[in-house]
């Protein structure tokens, strides 16, 4: 890889994430992302770290082949217009602005090579997931340097770009769902005297291996039936969880966060 491989046009939590997973995985170095922010406390902190630091988006976008679109939905109208400036027939444009679709995109900036993504922040672990949607023209090829890139810090999968918004809740905003998970169970364990980080290890790990089983199962309904004997504890859980409309209440989370992306795209 070359000198400022990539660019990010904001650098907040997820920006940060990603690049602090790239540089960590030792496989791309500091030197070869390239940051712009609108915080001069930021820039100056990303510039101590070895980052190149660049004053406007075009003159980032003149430096780095790949451009990351990291800044809120609801700035993308400022930040557009100025991209437009910088481009150039070489860029990727990859954009992990939620809900912001490519026709949004290309509405401002004209025809270009796009990509939507939608990460999380695991990916600061190298531990991470990123969906990326390849918008045409953009080319097999092209998706497949952001991929390289990407595969640093997380598992990449491809899907159709139009599914964005209903992605988001599977592996953007899911890391929150199991973070309330944890904490929920963690205080509930202590309410009953046991030790509360000790219940939060013993969750967290069960977490990591219950993961692992799923990956190599494909099967997560089996799985809970080898759990969940006739009878027992486990059964006994998942029916008061039914009860109170677990399936119910996640479905209906996964979609208000695919409506609430839409409007983000609206500039609701």
């Amino acid at each position: 890889m070359t000198p400022c491989t990539i660019g990010f046009i904001g650098a907040g939590h997820i920006a940060g994430a990603m690049i602090r997973g790239m540089v960590g995985s030792g496989k791309v170095a500091p030197e070869q992302i390239g940051v712009c922010d609108v915080n001069p406390a930021s820039m100056e902190r990303y510039a101590k770290a070895g980052h190149p630091t660049f004053s406007s988006i075009p003159e980032l976008m003149k430096a780095c082949p790949i451009v990351v679109l990291s800044v809120k939905p609801q700035n993308m109208g400022d930040v557009l217009p100025q991209v437009k400036d910088g481009l150039t027939p070489r860029t990727i444009l990859v954009s992990v602005a939620a809900g912001v679709t490519a026709q949004r995109i290309k509405g401002v900036v004209g025809e270009c090579n796009l990509i939507l993504a939608m990460p999380n922040t695991p990916v600061e672990l190298g531990r991470g997931a990123i969906a990326l949607g390849r918008v045409e023209p953009t080319t097999v090829e092209q998706l497949e340097q952001v991929k390289a890139l990407f595969s640093t810090c997380a598992l990449v999968e491809e899907i159709p770009h139009e599914k964005m918004p209903e992605i988001i809740a599977v592996n953007g905003s899911s890391p929150a769902f199991v973070y309330r998970m944890a904490d929920i169970v963690s205080k509930q364990a202590a309410g009953a005297g046991i030790d509360e980080g000790a219940a939060l290890r013993l969750f967290c790990q069960t977490l990591i291996g219950s993961a692992e089983m799923m990956l190599r199962s494909g099967d997560p309904a089996a799985l809970v039936a080898q759990v969940a004997t006739p009878g027992g504890t486990t059964e006994a859980a998942l029916a008061a969880m039914d009860a109170h409309g677990f399936a119910e209440s996640l479905r209906a989370g996964m979609e208000l966060c695919a409506r609430r992306a839409r409007e983000l795209n609206q500039g609701k």
